[in-house]
């Protein structure tokens, strides 16, 4: 089984996103030496799926940008391809009302099963331990609701280990799941990891042959077995293609199965238990 970690599919206004730009993924895909899936072009859900099946891609998991669309639309597509999906609420931190209220209505009480957030980009940048995000912070360890960031390499001061340290001392419970690699604190994170059993990281893209990738190889084959997820980034990368390095690049046969699957259902919370009880509630 694999479970996606970083799939955005073309539905709830995902599509009509930067991410979907021919040029921009194009140009993207180019840095990894791949090309886009023709699903990218079409912006077909229909050949997504057939992609994501002949690939043996059992899930998806969708880390929704508060800037995407509206989360209701979100929860309506994620509803809509029932369980093949695994979503997650965006939300802007400076929305403290709507954000708690949304958080109430789509994850407590609805589909979604995490939090994502991108505070180093957003309208007012801010480091991943700013105060302004704690209300949050405390919501999820609260509930027991994974959060996912945006560890943006073009701001890498706000990801800082001494930053992920003051979160996990303030918030020694919280479940938080850094894609993208938090470049270029590769080998700190790794070690944080090893202290912090409830942190995760999904390279996802940057595992092929981005800097410090060999960080999370190492790590997974030694100290961190159980929290190193795999995450394509599709569409900017292809999702077959992803898998084929993944398989190839060093990953112990021993650890390969929890980095393809196992790590992203547990960072979620979803190891031990289907959540088409949830799906089914919301209907």
């Amino acid at each position: 089984m694999i479970l996606d970690f970083r799939l955005r599919p073309p539905f709830g206004g995902i599509e009509n996103s930067l991410l979907f730009d021919a040029n921009y993924v194009e140009h993207f895909s180019g840095m990894f030496h791949v090309k886009p899936e023709q699903s990218v072009y079409h912006k077909s859900m229909e050949m997504l799926l057939e992609e994501m099946e002949s690939v043996g891609c059992t899930k998806g998991f969708v880390p929704y940008r508060y800037r995407d669309g509206k989360n209701d639309e979100f929860v309506r597509s994620i509803v809509k391809y029932n369980g093949k999906f695994i979503g997650a609420l965006g939300v802007e931190y400076a929305q403290c009302e709507e954000t708690l209220n949304n958080i109430e209505q789509y994850v407590i009480n609805g589909p979604l099963t995490a939090v994502n957030m991108e505070p180093s980009m957003s309208p007012i940048a801010v480091c991943v331990d700013d105060t302004s995000l704690f209300y949050i912070y405390e919501k999820c360890q609260k509930e027991n609701i994974s959060i996912v960031l945006t560890s943006n390499a073009t701001r890498p001061q706000h990801f800082a280990p001494e930053r992920l340290s003051h979160v996990f001392d303030t918030f020694p419970q919280l479940k938080v799941i850094l894609t993208h690699g938090c470049l270029p604190w590769t080998d700190a994170v790794c070690q944080l990891m090893y202290f912090h059993k409830n942190l995760y990281v999904s390279p996802d893209c940057y595992l092929l042959g981005g800097a410090g990738h060999r960080d999370f190889i190492d790590g997974a084959n030694t100290m961190i077995p159980e929290q190193i997820i795999f995450g394509s980034a599709y569409p900017a990368v292809p999702i077959g293609s992803a898998i084929e390095y993944y398989h190839h690049c060093g990953f112990r046969s021993e650890v390969l199965e929890n980095v393809m699957y196992h790590n992203g259902m547990r960072a979620l919370g979803l190891e031990s238990e289907s959540n088409h009880w949830h799906m089914e509630m919301y209907h």
